[in-house]
């Protein structure tokens, strides 16, 4: 219903997803949903966790990793190991438990990383997987949550990329 052009100025400019998004529920519960992991994951992780335990006493967390497929396997070991003082918290291995060449072969928990040590509950389902998987499993694995949910995929692998050459092209195989 316009007469005449429109001029638009855009501006090109990162764009912030945030990952994560936190709540107090009734009874001193914090609730932290973590959507899909990018490579601030594990910092918005801790930061809205602050944030909770600043606003008063938490009695226990609630992590909601539903529908998230996953991402990083080092932002999913930190994240277990904000509810961990000690222990492995990844361990891959290639064919015949051999390690694999430019892949961490472990990452263990840092117990200056510690922020929570009250209860915990991790929801999951169906698509629940990869990272999300890492931190769902090994939160229970490690005695530090109860998973509440449908069975995850069960994705089991950590993709590594490999750098091909093709006439100059920068290739790569997953």
């Amino acid at each position: 219903g316009e007469s005449g052009r429109r001029v638009f100025v855009i501006v090109r400019a990162r764009v912030r997803v945030p990952s994560v998004k936190s709540q107090r529920l009734k009874g001193d519960i914090g609730f932290i949903r973590i959507d899909h992991f990018s490579q601030k994951t594990s910092i918005e992780v801790a930061e809205h966790l602050d944030a909770l335990k600043e606003s008063g006493a938490l009695h226990g967390l609630i992590i909601d990793v539903r529908e998230n497929t996953g991402g990083s396997m080092r932002h999913a070991a930190r994240i277990v190991n904000y509810f961990v003082p000690q222990g492995v918290l990844v361990r891959t291995e290639g064919p015949d438990g051999q390690p694999v060449g430019k892949l961490t072969d472990r990452i263990e928990a840092d117990k200056r990383r510690l922020r929570f040590e009250g209860p915990v509950a991790v929801l999951v389902d169906s698509r629940t997987a990869s990272g999300s998987e890492i931190v769902a499993g090994g939160l229970k694995y490690l005695g530090r949550s109860i998973t509440i949910g449908a069975q995850t995929f069960g994705k089991g692998t950590v993709q590594k990329v490999y750098p091909l050459r093709k006439e100059g092209k920068k290739v790569s195989m997953k």
